[in-house]
Formats: C-alpha cells, structure tokens, sequence
C-alpha cells in the first residue's frame, strides 16, 4: 500500500472518531478485538485467553482464512462462546479492521500485523478512540513515528502500550535501576549482538518495505533498552553489512542478514552484531554495559563489580502476559503504560538511523535522519 492509497482510503474511511472509553475501576470487565492472528498474534491472544479472564475477546481480525478460523476456534474453546470473525477474504479485506473501530461495544484492541500495517493501524484507533496494545517496532518511517506520537499527544484520553515486552521484565527494570543508580560507576561503552540460530523469517519479514529491516523489526527491541538506560536518542551511527546471504534461495529477499554497528551516545558507544547466519550454540548475545566500577548484563539481571562479589536482580516473568496486563491495567486506571509512543519513537528512529548507516556502508547521523539536533 502506498502513501497515497491510504490517504485516499483515509480520506473516506477515517469519518469516525468515538471518545475513548471512560476509566473502568479494577473490577469491571473489559471487551477486546484482536486484529492480526498469525503467530505473534496468536501466542497474544492464547495468553490472554489463559490469564485474562477479565478481558472479553469478542472478535477476531485477519486477512488470511484459515488464521482467522483458528482464532475462532482458539476463543471457543478456551471462553466457550464464539468471537466475531471479521474479514477472511486476502487483501481485499486489509481495511476490514475498521468494522471494528466503528463498534461502540468493543474497549480494546491487541493489534499484531505485519509492521507496514502498524502505522495505519495505529492512527486509525487513534483516532477512533480504541485503547490498543500495538506490536512494535511502533512504524517503519520517520515521518510515520512523528505522525503517531502528535496524534497520542492530541488524544491523552487513549491508552497506547507498544508491545517491548523487555519493559515489565523485573531483570531488565531492576538492572537498569542498578545502572542509573551508579552501581557500576560512570558508564563508558555497551556492548551487544543478536545471534540467531533459527530461520532466516521468511514471506513477508524479507521484504524492507513490509518489516523495515532486521535493525527496526528485531533489534528495535535492543535499541529500546538502551534509549530507556540512557534517556536520549544517539548523535550518529557507523555500520557495515550484508543483504546478499540469502539470495540464491529467495531473490527478491532485501533484508540485511547481517550487519555490525557502532552507535554513539554523548560518552557512550554501543557494538552492536546482528545476524542470522550462526549454528546453535554460537554468540555471545546479551545487553551488555561497562562503566568505570563494574559492568551489567540487563538482560539477565547479573551485576559484575571491580571490588565485590556480583549479585543477581530481578526474576523470571511471562514479559508478554505481564505487558499485554499493565495494558489492561492501564485502561481501567488511566497510569502511564510501561512502554510508551516516546520509546516507540525512538527505538525506530535509532533503527532507522542504523539502517541508513549499512545502505552507506558509513556513517549516518541523527541530524541528517531526524532534521533535528537530537
């Protein structure tokens, strides 16, 4: 779908704007529809089903039939009351998620689509009122990130929660309070790869303009964590990679299947690796950070320090069951969600940038990418 088609479309279909639902107390039941069943949005909608039981699912969205009559299935078995199945019908259905932002019974949306449907998705609820749970990476463009964060600014009423699950992560939130704590002294550098050993994705995830790239698809999660660690956006980005690996078996496959970076922070520089071309049991992995007393892996809650023993913080969480509840939470209450529209921003925009920096095979800087100075 190109710009120019979903302002066209837009322009007739975006006449709806309900005001969103009001605050709910902790006790009242809640309906939601999920739009977006294929594998992400299945394991969403069966851990709601499983732990949720609060939450109403009283329809289900997608273009692909036997996806759609799945989640049915899934829904009546585990709630024992059928949901509304909305589209079904291939890419003539692809707008027939609006049938259900035009629906007064239904509070909430968990929204799981390929990542080029995420910023027409989101803009639309938005605009509509609908309180969503929306996967990331938030959009795949600049100007689209931009475009969401004025519309949630427009619409505080409306409760966004973008899907990094590493947000209610105890190991990741109490690692970072370490951090920002000083327990490992000054910071100085990080240090990450994201070593795959299954795959490569295929269909659609092979194709930049459906997934943005594996730097904003994937390793957005990575960029998200240290955007909350260090609580600014980068200065510039070097990078290298390699679109090429997977070629001869999917040619018109324009993903880079690897690439190195090196992203730099006002006195902070994070090597970042990330491929899909490892046997199992190869990488070094993890969120790594260095500072001038000790060093943390975030993502496993381990503290080293120069001078003591290391410790361990936090424990072992469902992160998606424990986000899709704050979401919940979130529309009854009206707190602020644990991953926001302003990390959405800029763990894209930090992808993008590196993204920019591998099509160079050099460097790139946020100013050029953004029009800002950070």
């Amino acid at each position: 779908m190109t710009r120019r088609e979903f302002l066209k479309v837009s322009a007739v279909g975006l006449a709806m704007s309900a005001a969103p639902s009001q605050r709910l107390s902790l006790n009242d039941r809640l309906t939601c529809a999920f739009i977006g069943v294929g594998g992400r949005g299945t394991y969403l909608l069966d851990t709601a089903l499983d732990n949720l039981p609060e939450v109403d699912v009283v329809a289900v969205c997608d273009i692909n039939p036997e996806k759609l009559k799945n989640a049915v299935q899934l829904v009546e078995q585990k709630r024992g009351k059928k949901p509304d199945a909305i589209g079904g019908g291939g890419e003539k259905d692809n707008f027939a998620y609006r049938k259900i932002l035009e629906r007064k019974d239904i509070d909430t949306l968990v929204i799981a689509t390929p990542c080029n449907w995420h910023y027409p998705m989101y803009a639309d609820a938005i605009k509509a009122g609908k309180h969503f749970y929306g996967e990331k990476p938030m959009c795949i463009s600049v100007k689209e990130a931009g475009e969401i964060v004025a519309l949630a600014r427009r619409n505080p009423k409306v409760v966004i929660e973008i899907g990094y699950q590493w947000c209610a992560n105890p190991r990741f939130q109490e690692s970072i309070a370490a951090v920002k704590r000083g327990e490992i002294g000054e910071l100085i550098e990080g240090r990450s790869a994201w070593d795959n050993a299954w795959g490569p994705l295929r269909g659609w995830f092979s194709h930049r303009k459906e997934s943005g790239d594996w730097m904003v698809e994937q390793a957005c999660h990575a960029w998200n964590i240290y955007y909350l660690l260090l609580g600014e956006t980068p200065i510039r980005a070097f990078a290298i990679g390699r679109r090429d690996i997977y070629a001869r078996d999917e040619p018109r496959r324009d993903v880079t299947d690897f690439y190195a970076t090196v992203i730099e922070w006002r006195n902070f520089w994070l090597t970042f690796v990330h491929t899909w071309g490892v046997p199992q049991g190869f990488g070094w992995g993890g969120l790594w950070v260095l500072g001038t007393q000790g060093a943390c892996e975030i993502s496993s809650g381990r503290l080293l320090y120069k001078d003591k023993p290391e410790r361990r913080v936090g424990y072992d969480v469902n992160d998606t069951l424990e986000l899709l509840r704050d979401f919940f939470d979130c529309v009854r209450t009206g707190k602020k969600p644990l991953s926001s529209v302003e990390n959405g921003r800029a763990s894209v925009l930090i992808g993008l940038l590196v993204r920019l920096a591998v099509d160079r095979r050099g460097i790139a800087t946020w100013k050029e990418l953004t029009g800002t100075a950070r």
